[in-house]
């Protein structure tokens, strides 16, 4: 156990244990570079900060660089992903200097950074460019040592990018996110799984059938949607980018700009790595207990400052669910703005729902437009009402067509006068019978589609036996 550490609880780490253990059963490559790192010590005696996402699937990397020989520091990208108990299983099994705390606060992830580059690093994993912009501004004297880095996130490697277009990049940069394998499959599925099981453990809402928008049509939108969808909620994007646009357009999904698509929303997701993308104007469309999330590095997507303004009181939950579909949600935050509403900014009034459509009349009821027909089965005298099918086939008589069972006819056919049952009850215009191999013979014409007979009720002549 390391004493170089900041951490939450130790006694959490059998419980971070099974979870990294869990997570490396799907990690059979890392794995195996693990086994031969562990022989040929490749990284021996390199130091190495690494600012991630301190999770179980992190942990598995950052043991891989430990087994290389590599002495790592690991401190938190983001404090609300930070699993305790998987970084109090680093610290006290595998003698890694972590500091992570789930829900620090600005001042202690600050710390975090700075006690990362505390062992001068020779290599900077980074996942947002915070290290890097360390590096670059108060510790610069760090700058000379450093040989080279890796950026992991869409936001880190812009930032690293302008950097570099105005010259003051200190060391060359590997950015992950352009790795195939990268942003096809962990932006596209893993962004879009992971987005949409927060949306649903912090509120425990169902999603089909809902307006879910999803701002920003890269590959992390792609996934987000993609899985929303796949929930049963209509997607609408908005996308800034005329081809990006087109795609998701070409994909199914209904493209609004963002101005309209508050209006009729019910999930509100930005993945578009750049900044004020929702804000008060957005807000004050929305409908009530609208939820919106930002999926992207940073939170400037969203404009958080004119949200408070306008609420006009906020609740902030980091509590985790006690069980499953119960519990207050995991770090969110509810405001209710001035004019009343809950869970959601909004200022006007609730947008309102379709008119109810009203049935149309039923099969055996008068209307001005219909004549009605007679109540009786015309294949069974002794039917109390026609059976749905005979219904049906009265209904396209009257109109001039047979119906889709029984097959099409023209209707400039001459009409021929229907036969009388055995109770002397009249028939239709139309001859139904069936032929010696049981197919239905409709007007003089055999169908095939109607072999099965009519689907009525028990008692109608035309039921299948």
């Amino acid at each position: 156990m390391t004493t170089t550490m900041d951490i939450t609880d130790a006694n959490g780490a059998p419980r971070g244990r099974d979870r990294i253990e869990w997570a490396e059963r799907a990690m059979p490559v890392l794995a195996a570079i693990r086994e031969r790192f562990a022989r040929e010590q490749p990284l021996a005696g390199v130091r190495i900060s690494a600012c991630l996402h301190v999770t179980a699937e992190t942990a598995a990397l950052v043991r891989t660089l430990a087994a290389g020989g590599a002495s790592v520091r690991l401190c938190a990208s983001n404090p609300l992903s930070t699993q305790d108990e998987v970084a109090a299983s680093l610290a006290v099994h595998d003698g890694i200097a972590v500091f992570a705390r789930a829900g620090e606060d600005r001042a202690t992830y600050f710390q975090h950074l700075e006690a990362a580059l505390a062992h001068r690093p020779r290599l900077i994993m980074d996942d947002g460019a915070d290290l890097a912009s360390l590096i670059h501004t108060t510790h610069a004297s760090l700058g000379a040592e450093v040989i080279g880095g890796t950026e992991e996130t869409t936001s880190g490697v812009s930032r690293l990018r302008a950097m570099a277009r105005e010259g003051v990049l200190r060391y060359p940069v590997v950015a992950v996110n352009d790795a195939t394998t990268k942003h096809m499959f962990d932006n596209r599925y893993g962004t879009g799984q992971s987005t949409i099981d927060g949306f649903l453990r912090a509120t425990n809402r169902l999603l089909a059938g809902a307006c879910f928008v999803v701002c920003g049509y890269g590959w992390c939108g792609r996934g987000l949607a993609e899985r929303a969808a796949g929930m049963g909620a209509r997607v609408v994007v908005t996308e800034i980018d005329p081809l990006r646009a087109l795609e998701a357009t070409m994909d199914g999904y209904q493209v609004l700009p963002i101005a309209r698509a508050a209006e009729v929303g019910d999930f509100f997701c930005t993945v578009t790595g750049n900044h004020s993308v929702i804000g008060r104007e957005h807000f004050l469309k929305m409908k009530d207990g609208a939820v919106v999330a930002n999926a992207g590095h940073f939170d400037v997507e969203l404009d958080l400052e004119a949200l408070r303004a306008i609420s006009s009181r906020s609740e902030e939950h980091t509590s985790e669910l006690q069980s499953a579909g119960s519990g207050p949600p995991s770090t969110s935050t509810r405001s209710r703005t001035a004019a009343g509403s809950t869970c959601s900014p909004r200022g006007g009034s609730s947008t309102s729902r379709p008119p109810r459509v009203t049935p149309p009349p039923s099969w055996t009821s008068a209307s001005p437009t219909r004549p009605s027909r007679p109540n009786t089965c015309s294949r069974n005298a002794t039917s109390r009402s026609p059976c749905m099918w005979c219904r049906w086939r009265s209904t396209a008589r009257s109109r001039g067509s047979s119906c889709a069972r029984s097959g099409s006819r023209s209707t400039s056919r001459p009409q021929r006068s229907g036969p009388t049952s055995t109770a002397g009850r009249p028939g239709p215009d139309v001859d139904v019978e069936r032929d010696p191999d049981g197919a239905l013979v409709v007007g003089g014409e055999v169908t095939r589609a109607g072999v099965a007979g009519c689907a009525g009720r028990r008692g109608c002549a035309g039921r299948r036996s």
